[in-house]
């Protein structure tokens, strides 16, 4: 199902940055976040230094890139919200159903720590 989810993800910002009419609305001088560099790259030394902590503490019985995947994929998760957050501070322009969009999205985020706290607890 993750990968699923990752695969149209992933899609869906193909069509908005590649294909008309959606990329008329994408500006990339807007996004000037750098994802691989703040985002990609943090995340997945925490999930490979959390997955090797585990592993050699014993709390895990099993070393496994699968373990190392669902790691990354929750830290990426629960830090998505930075690129529009860093977007809306630097153009101070906040419409009504994009606050909402951010609030569920920090929501979002929250659950996702909690549910990797839970499951470093449980694994």
């Amino acid at each position: 199902m993750k990968i699923l989810f990752v695969g149209l993800s992933g899609l869906t910002v193909d069509t908005m940055m590649r294909q008309s009419p959606y990329k008329m609305t994408y500006d990339p001088a807007q996004d000037q976040y750098l994802h691989w560099l703040f985002a990609v790259l943090p995340c997945a030394i925490i999930a490979i230094v959390i997955s090797t902590y585990t592993y050699l503490l014993g709390n895990d019985l099993s070393f496994s890139i699968v373990k190392i995947c669902w790691r990354f994929s929750i830290l990426l998760e629960s830090i998505a919200i930075l690129p529009q957050l860093v977007t809306l501070q630097n153009y101070r322009e906040v419409e009504n159903l994009t606050g909402n969009y951010i609030f569920f999205m920090v929501r979002q985020a929250l659950n996702d720590l909690r549910e990797f706290r839970v499951g470093q607890t449980h694994s």
